[in-house]
């Protein structure tokens, strides 16, 4: 037991070392992930489960579970990659609201649709702020309104940014009381759907928590059962192994269904 919370002690110390690092730069880090492959913009915590699998592979040193491990280890890593673009459309809908507040503000007292965008990302997020700045140059190059919004839908798929593109579009003919009352509006949409957002997201999150507690505890135990001298007990026949990959089974399955469902809520809001 003294073993177990050692173990147990130094992974909270671990993740809380690393969470702060990770905060204190995520703002260089987003900059440096807008340019990267889909892959390499992943948050390190998606490749956790498989690189888990590898360590109780070799840990218990068994065929059947060794192979188990890696398997369920890959396909988590899978799981959590297809899972983090959800979490993408939530970041890019607050970096949406951003880029309309920060416009109309500026839009207002300079009625330039570009000026006011070239102003406008800087206050805004990346990776938003970097594609707005790409398409303020297309304009700057270009000097056609229609290829640099073409740009910037073609690099961000978001119904918001897509409304607020249609109101840019519309500017050039409109009045400026018709536009800012249009923007008005359509940050009203996007203040609401936040709210509805936030509302969900404060009322799973005891069902994540809850679900995350119980995630690692069983991590715990299985890299404990893998150190120790339990790992015979499932690893010495091909029955135990089995066994363990039966109850493994059922532990996993338990825990993404419970996921799935929260991931599925997340998305009718979105």
């Amino acid at each position: 037991m003294a073993t177990l919370a050692i173990v147990a002690g130094l992974l909270i110390v671990i993740y809380v070392v690393v969470e702060e690092v990770a905060y204190r730069t995520r703002g260089r880090r987003r900059r440096v992930q807008t340019e990267l492959h889909p892959i390499l913009r992943q948050d390190w915590r998606t490749y956790v489960p498989f690189l888990l699998g590898i360590a109780l592979a070799l840990l218990f040193r068994s065929p059947l579970i060794s192979v188990y491990v890696l398997v369920i280890g890959a396909l988590a890593t899978l799981y959590f990659f297809n899972r983090s673009k959800v979490n993408e459309r939530a970041q890019m809908d607050r970096q949406v609201s951003q880029l309309i507040l920060a416009f109309r503000s500026i839009y207002k007292i300079r009625p330039a649709v570009f000026s006011a965008l070239e102003e406008a990302h800087k206050k805004v997020d990346e990776p938003l702020a970097g594609h707005v700045a790409l398409a303020v140059q297309t304009f700057y190059v270009t000097a056609a309104p229609d290829r640099a919004y073409a740009e910037l839908r073609g690099r961000v798929d978001n119904p918001y940014l897509n409304q607020f593109l249609y109101i840019l579009e519309r500017s050039e003919t409109a009045r400026r009381e018709a536009v800012m009352e249009s923007l008005d509006r359509l940050m009203e949409r996007c203040q609401r759907h936040a709210q509805l957002r936030d509302k969900s997201e404060v009322e799973l999150t005891a069902i994540t928590g809850q679900t995350r507690f119980i995630q690692i505890i069983s991590l715990i135990i299985i890299f404990f059962i893998a150190a120790t001298s339990l790992r015979e007990a499932y690893t010495e026949s091909l029955g135990a192994q089995v066994l363990f990959v039966g109850l493994a089974t059922v532990a996993v399955a338990t825990s993404w269904y419970i996921d799935r469902r929260t991931v599925a809520l997340k998305e009718r809001i979105l």
